[in-house]
């Protein structure tokens, strides 16, 4: 429940008196009234809440070897000890002969047109826009004006129309244009590699162009072992292997990019009417299924795909494509999507990935029409946000708005130039767990977690991938088996109020950052058992406080604080301290690992060292 009390920060102490806080109120009397939005999530008295956290239900692999399986998965901890056990010969192919460049590893087009100007934005092999929002054919450099492509006047497009059905990192024309010229230099085409020594999708690419045969090598044991996958590798020598006995997706060097992997595909309507049997027997192991874009925009084979992966028991999770370029409009794109789900009756209990929100560039627009439709009369170029301002308030209000509708486990879809430029602060970065790079190498590591606290990787690795069931290219993903990060404490600030509040769970940490509090980070990490640390609430101040002493809490609670039930636990070799401002009626007191911050209260600002809290694993 979430409480949102107004109180007036000169009442009486709700505490005062007890134990040693005699003079909790003391002289700190603001005459300003403030609002305290505080969530209770899991509060139920002896309960963990991480323990509250919904699970994750995934069913144990299918099989990878039962249907259409590549070749040529050579799994070693480098090419030489690939070549080493007779699966390479000399002139196979080293990281250096792939180029990622600033496409990320994307497919180019074979030329651009003169009349694309460099400062457009290369959203497709086909389709680039420019800064006025006209949509360019990138072969004749004429204008695109076909609805299904550029959209209607008041409607957005499928921002799927412009690629195909798969996902493109967009990137500048001159950028391609620079790409382009330097894999021609090179005598690359399109970044696969050198003539002599390319990876291909399906395998290693000899001198003479012949394949070798398929084999694999347990990192682990460094035993040739078979390896069949029901995704492909990408063009530019990432590839599925086994590493500890269990399945993984390497780099081009031989390094582990998802360790623990399964094979999983998105999908949208551009796939058309799937063969879900097909796709399970061929050994797809989980999907992204799109349920709509932009504020009302259904996708409309979704139902179909959420039926039959519930029929045939393929663990399933769903996005949202978003055409936000402010949070109020996030905020319907959240209602926009919740309403989706429910009516395609899809509870969060369904859910074996998490409800991503998918922030890539877009631009569209949107025409004014005289009375007569006759003539335009205004026209009003869409764009996507461009600062990550922006981008902080959309993703909080989409995340508030989708998880009021029931749905907690919340995350984040972006290319690694977003996550780099746009997305790049801590914030966003903690809720990116689904990374779109076509490369030889995962280049990302800053992986965060869904707002329910399950750390996800999923790399989606290459966009033109095949599988049995599903007519034309699909996307490629590897997700590693979902784990719960418990233990995980918060530190937020409220500016208003001065108060330090804690949590672990994700959720309500979004919720109240997107209410203004301040996000400090990581605290501590605490044991999964132990003592109890109970956190408590004052409905007469809005204040919180943690203990782990039973007396404590006994006599807080008899003085009308909440007792919302254990935290954390403590345990572990790290010391939390406690320290408490008398000359404070609410946020007294202040709990903090580094002894240094402790002692400077103590010292410079009349704060009482109250030393040892509780004990943490790791901070």
């Amino acid at each position: 429940m979430t409480h949102n009390h107004e109180y007036d920060a000169g009442s009486e102490a709700s505490h005062k008196g007890y134990t040693s806080h005699e003079g909790y109120a003391g002289g700190h009397r603001p005459s300003r009234r403030f609002l305290s939005n505080h969530l209770v999530l899991g509060a139920i008295a002896g309960v963990s809440i991480a323990a509250l956290a919904l699970t994750i239900a995934v069913p144990p692999r299918i099989g990878a070897g039962s249907g259409s399986a590549t070749t040529g998965n050579i799994v070693a901890t480098d090419l030489a000890a690939a070549e080493n056990a007779g699966y390479l010969t000399a002139s196979g192919a080293n990281a250096s002969d792939v180029d990622t460049g600033a496409t990320g590893g994307h497919e180019l087009p074979e030329s651009i047109a003169d009349s694309v100007p460099d400062s457009a934005t290369l959203v497709s092999t086909s389709y680039a826009v420019t800064t006025d929002g006209e949509v360019l054919d990138v072969a004749t450099g004429d204008e695109v004006t076909d609805p299904a492509i550029v959209g209607t006047e008041d409607t957005p497009p499928d921002p799927m129309a412009l690629t195909g059905g798969v996902h493109y990192a967009a990137i500048s024309v001159g950028d391609a244009r620079e790409e382009i010229a330097d894999d021609s230099a090179a005598g690359v085409a399109n970044g696969a590699g050198t003539a002599d020594s390319a990876v291909s999708a399906d395998g290693i690419v000899d001198a003479d162009g012949t394949v070798t045969a398929a084999a694999a090598v347990d990192t682990a044991t460094g035993a040739a072992t078979a390896q069949n996958t029901a995704l492909s590798n990408n063009a530019y020598g990432a590839y599925w292997g086994t590493s500890g006995n269990q399945p993984a997706i390497f780099n081009a060097n031989g390094s582990v990019a998802v360790a623990n992997a399964k094979g999983v595909i998105d999908v949208s309507a551009w796939q058309y009417t799937i063969d879900w049997s097909a796709v399970k027997a061929a050994g797809v192991e989980g999907a992204i299924i799109r349920v709509g874009y932009g504020v009302g925009n259904l996708d409309k084979t979704a139902a179909y795909n959420i039926q039959q992966c519930k029929k045939l028991g393929i663990p399933f999770g769903v996005y949202w494509f978003s055409y936000a370029e402010t949070s109020d409009m996030a905020a319907e794109e959240a209602q926009s999507m919740s309403e989706v789900l429910s009516e395609l009756g899809v509870s969060a209990t369904d859910l074996s990935y998490p409800v991503y929100y998918d922030l890539e560039s877009f631009t569209w627009t949107e025409k004014i029409w005289n009375a007569a439709r006759t003539k335009v009369i205004r026209e009003i170029v869409h764009t996507s946000p461009s600062t990550t301002e922006d981008y902080t308030g959309i993703v909080q209000k989409f995340i508030s708005g989708i998880s009021a509708a029931g749905y907690g486990n919340v995350s984040l879809y972006a290319n690694l130039n977003y996550s780099q430029t746009l997305l790049n602060t801590s914030y966003l970065h903690g809720l990116i767990t689904w990374m779109a790079q076509y490369s030889s190498t995962l280049q990302y590591a800053d992986w965060g977690m869904s707002t329910n606290g399950y750390e996800y990787k999923g790399w989606q690795y290459w966009s033109s991938g095949q599988i049995n069931g599903i007519p034309g290219k699909v996307d490629m993903n590897a997700f590693s088996t979902p784990a719960y990060a418990a233990g995980q404490a918060f530190r937020l600030y409220n500016p208003n109020t001065g108060e330090h509040f804690y949590t672990q769970t994700i959720s309500e940490r979004g919720r109240l950052v997107s209410l203004g509090w301040r996000n400090e980070g990581l605290s501590w990490t605490s044991p999964s058992s132990g003592t109890e640390v109970h956190r408590l609430y004052s409905p007469k101040s809005g204040d919180h406080h943690y203990s782990m002493d039973s007396h404590e809490i006994s006599v807080l609670t008899g003085l009308g604080w909440q007792d919302e039930g254990v935290a954390w636990y403590s345990g572990g070799s790290v010391p939390v301290y406690r320290a408490y401002n008398p000359n404070a009626f609410t946020a007294a007191h202040v709990y903090s690992t580094q002894r240094s911050e402790i002692q400077s209260l103590a010292n410079n600002y009349g704060w009482r060292d109250e030393n040892l809290a509780w004990w943490a694993l790791t901070y």
